[in-house]
């Protein structure tokens, strides 16, 4: 619990470790809070979206018998970086999706957002190359 006073147009409030806390920290802590649950609000929707972004058109393929190892090799080899970039990516997603268990807010909210960006740019970077790897390569009528 902790208590506001104002003292010569000061606020600050007394925390429940009896120290002060100005009421620019105490905003700061709140503003941190609200982008903590923003990223972990926006990390399960975009985890969800490229599941089904990515399953759709993978589910398609592998029903007409496409395979990666159809694929010449550097084109197999550029799709497979391509899929690994887009794991890591949605793997990011996943995780700043998580609750925080572990860490105090500061620190999760630091975590959550470098994974969230950095989950973003592998995912769109990967699925980028694995597509151009399947659309530089003609197609094989069976």
């Amino acid at each position: 619990m902790s208590t506001t006073h104002d003292v010569l147009d000061t606020d600050y409030t007394i925390n429940t470790k009896g120290t002060r806390d100005s009421r620019e920290d105490w905003e700061q802590e709140e503003s941190t809070v609200a982008e903590l649950r923003r990223i972990d609000f926006t990390g399960t929707i975009w985890f969800a979206a490229s599941i089904i972004a990515i399953g759709i058109p993978l589910a398609g393929l592998l029903s007409q018998g496409w395979r990666p190892t159809d694929l010449p090799l550097p084109a197999e080899v550029a799709w497979w970086v391509g899929s690994a970039f887009t794991f890591l990516g949605i793997a990011g997603f996943g995780w700043s999706g998580c609750p925080v268990l572990a860490w105090p807010v500061p620190v999760a909210e630091r975590q959550k957002s470098i994974t969230i960006r950095g989950g973003i740019g592998l995912y769109l970077a990967g699925t980028a190359i694995s597509a151009i790897a399947i659309l530089a390569v003609p197609a094989v009528v069976r």
